[in-house]
């Protein structure tokens, strides 16, 4: 039998500590899931913490740096693999920013991925202003406040250059 997916073991466990797991596609409805975060066009499966404050949206598409064009790279998103996950985006209402919440969630999150052996967590930190509920684009972080905050989380940089990858899993050094 095969192992789960990354993302259906984190979800069991944010379901089981009141958190919502929204799938990206509404199977009963045929149809996308409007609940689930869209980014670029794209649905994701999203996690939504007990008070609907944070949103984060969660992919098995593998992430990396194309050493040979410098430039962030997707890999196949219908591969599914139990020790790795992508977070596509994290967003937090208006109305519940700079109350640490996301911090929390995303703290909340590592432990769980950790207690189900997902070593290998990536994200590229990038600002997304449709998913911020504001028009102005100073609301949205930077990639530089982005990425100084992922770090503080225990991520670090892939790899050097202008195309930031960010991961959880162990470097070479």
């Amino acid at each position: 039998m095969n192992e789960p997916c990354a993302i259906t073991k984190i979800s069991v466990l944010a379901v089981a500590n009141e958190w919502t797991f929204e799938q990206a596609y509404d199977y009963e409805l045929y149809d996308e899931n409007k609940r689930a975060l869209e980014v670029g066009g794209y649905r994701y499966a999203t996690l939504v913490s007990p008070d609907g404050a944070v949103k984060i949206a969660l992919s098995n598409t593998y992430i990396y740096v194309r050493q040979d064009r410098g430039y962030v790279n997707l890999g196949d998103s219908t591969v599914s693999n139990p020790d790795y996950v992508t977070i596509a985006a994290v967003t937090t209402e208006l109305a519940h920013r700079k109350q640490g919440k996301a911090t929390a969630a995303m703290k909340q999150v590592l432990q769980w991925a950790q207690q189900s052996r997902v070593t290998k967590i990536r994200l590229e930190p990038c600002r997304i202003k449709s998913l911020i509920g504001s028009k102005r684009q100073s609301d949205a972080p930077n990639e530089t406040r982005l990425a100084k905050w992922y770090k503080s989380l225990g991520f670090r940089q892939l790899h050097e250059g202008r195309n930031i990858i960010l991961t959880t899993e162990p470097l070479n050094q």
